[in-house]
C-alpha cells in the first residue's frame, strides 16, 4: 500500500517539476515542536512571529522540519564564557 502511495505522489507533480532528492524529512506540527522543546504552543507561535523559528505553511497548517528546529536551537546557543 505504501509503495502505491509513493508512486502516486511521484507522478502527481507537474510536468517538469523538480522531484525531491532522497527521502523527505519528517514534518512536525506546532504542538509536536512545543512538546519537543518543552514550551507552550503560544511560545512556538511567538518564536515564529519574531523570526527565530522558520517553518512551512501547507494550506493553513504550519509544519517544521528537523533543520528548522536545529536552527532555532543553534540560534539560542550560549558560550560558556558569556
Amino acid at each position: 500500500m505504501e509503495c502505491k502511495n509513493a508512486e502516486r505522489l511521484q507522478h502527481a507533480g507537474r510536468p517538469g517539476a523538480a522531484e525531491p532528492s532522497g527521502p523527505m524529512p519528517p514534518l512536525y506540527t506546532v504542538t509536536e515542536v512545543a512538546d519537543y522543546l518543552h514550551v507552550s504552543r503560544s511560545t512556538v507561535y511567538r518564536l515564529i512571529e519574531d523570526g527565530s523559528l522558520r517553518g512551512t505553511r501547507i494550506g493553513q497548517a504550519l509544519r517544521f522540519t528537523p533543520d528548522n528546529i536545529r536552527e532555532l536551537i543553534a540560534l539560542g546557543s550560549v558560550d560558556r564564557g558569556a
